[in-house]
């Protein structure tokens, strides 16, 4: 059995030295700014396991349940029959909470000009999360996809775009009433058999920021690992068997983190962390070059399409640029 998973979070910001008007490591963005995102997940036509907060939030002046504010919000009343819902406090569901958030907050306070909008816990603890559904459902095959990845920055309304003002949308515009979305059963299926054949998949990008580039060299220098791959993980799709994930990934996913935590001295999300775990796990990849909403080979959205169309290529290491660390 298959299903989709993602997350629907409202995260509290650290206040720098205390003070409410000066919030970071987070960006403060609702949580009804993601529903019509989500609602593109039912194309997909699978189970969705969403990762909300355990406590109320607020909506127009009232404290209600995730499943009120998505139910308040999309006409289809019978969408959130489809979601299985996993309320989680994040510092008491993500390991390695404490450690993390602790660096988080000392570079925080340590850079109080710098801005911060990500908040590294939520970003890192997806390794608890598949952790978390395949111990408590019978799924094989599990594929996280980011409940924002539809926003018409990507994709354009022509293809199931939305907005994060949910009252712009067009509920109509979903497949499947638009038979063009992207969002449909052949987007997760023909990405399902990615995982199926290799275990796994991620996506991502053919070149990488300097500062974390330095630092995984430094830590592939370090481990006696030969060679530097340009790529870069995003955090738009990510798939695993239940096998691959437990005997090829979770451990060593762990590690990477305590790798960034204890020794690199800047804000990291689970891109870093994939980024450098594909210098010697070798994922099977999905690439493109940005993050345009335009149908030109290279943007993510025609990389979307290929993949409906079955027209597109899995990438490994031996594919793309690299540099020699032992010359």
């Amino acid at each position: 059995m298959d299903c989709v998973v993602t997350a629907l979070y409202e995260v509290e910001p650290y206040f720098l030295d205390g003070d409410p008007y000066r919030p970071t490591l987070c960006r403060q963005m609702a949580f009804d700014y993601y529903v019509g995102g989500l609602y593109s997940l039912k194309g997909l036509n699978k189970d969705i396991i969403l990762f909300c907060n355990d406590r109320p939030i607020n909506f127009r002046g009232k404290d209600v349940t995730p499943k009120e504010v998505i139910d308040k919000i999309i006409p289809d009343k019978d969408f959130t029959k489809q979601i299985k819902f996993v309320p989680i406090s994040l510092p008491k569901f993500y390991t390695k909470y404490n450690k993390h958030w602790e660096q988080c907050t000392k570079i925080a306070q340590n850079n109080p000009d710098r801005l911060l909008c990500w908040n590294p816990p939520m970003a890192c603890c997806r390794g608890d999360i598949f952790d978390y559904v395949f111990k408590n459902y019978n799924y094989d095959t599990a594929i996280w996809f980011d409940a924002a990845l539809s926003n018409e920055s990507y994709i354009s309304t022509k293809y199931g775009g939305t907005w994060h003002d949910w009252e712009l949308n067009d509920w109509k515009n979903y497949y499947p009433d638009n038979k063009e979305a992207i969002f449909c059963p052949d987007f997760y299926n023909n990405i399902g058999k990615i995982v199926k054949e290799y275990g796994n998949v991620i996506c991502g990008l053919n070149w990488m920021n300097l500062e974390p580039k330095d630092f995984i060299k430094q830590q592939l220098i370090k481990n006696n690992n030969p060679a530097f791959y340009n790529f870069s993980s995003t955090g738009a799709f990510l798939g695993f068997t239940k096998d691959y994930f437990y005997n090829n990934f979770y451990n060593d996913y762990n590690k990477a983190l305590d790798t960034f935590i204890d020794n690199y001295d800047d804000i990291f999300t689970e891109i870093e962390v994939f980024s450098y775990m594909n210098m010697f796990k070798d994922f099977a990849k999905v690439m493109w070059t940005s993050f345009h909403s335009n149908i030109f080979d290279g943007s993510m959205q025609k990389t979307f399409l290929d993949i409906i169309d079955g027209n597109f290529n899995v990438r490994f290491n031996d594919s793309l640029g690299k540099e020699n660390l032992n010359e």
